[in-house]
């Protein structure tokens, strides 16, 4: 005889692949029923249990076209699946919180202005820089001094 765990209150647990071994024995008709029953010293009842969860997998499986997953299976499933979609809703809170600090910080940098030794600094880092900018000559500057006397006269302002 097989040794079968115990649980926390002394009764004895049986695997679901003895449990079909031992039906498949009474419906090859190897054993009876009562025959069985008192092998194991179990109630003929638990043994009627047994048959019919594994008539009703069967039929379960054969309606769904596929294999039946056994209620522990299940309930880990959708645990592990509540778990992940905590995880989930926790990361998505993170990642507004990160995104709504980002939009603060840029909007506090756009109001302020850089100091003008950093201006310096940044300036020193592309030679030439500042040269061009003073070779830099606008437009209305370099107008002959006669162009720009005949925009005041006329008065008008336009820029022909």
């Amino acid at each position: 005889m097989e040794t079968h765990r115990r649980g926390a209150d002394g009764r004895r647990s049986f695997s679901p692949e003895f449990k079909r071994e031992q039906i498949s024995r009474v419906m090859r008709q190897e054993v009876t029923l009562a025959e069985l029953s008192r092998e194991f010293v179990v109630q003929p009842s638990v043994i009627r249990r047994w048959t019919h969860l594994v008539d009703r997998g069967s039929t379960a499986a054969i309606a769904a076209n596929d294999d039946v997953v056994p209620a522990s299976e299940l309930r880990a499933a959708q645990q592990r699946i509540r778990e992940l979609e905590r995880l989930v809703g926790k990361k998505a809170m993170e990642i507004e919180i990160l995104q709504a600090a980002r939009d603060e910080v840029k909007k506090s940098r756009v109001g302020t202005a850089r100091p003008r030794d950093d201006r310096a600094d940044s300036d020193n880092d592309l030679p030439g820089l500042r040269d061009r900018a003073r070779d830099r000559v606008s437009p209305r500057a370099s107008a002959s001094p006669a162009v720009a006397e005949g925009r005041r006269s006329r008065g008008d302002g336009a820029d022909s």
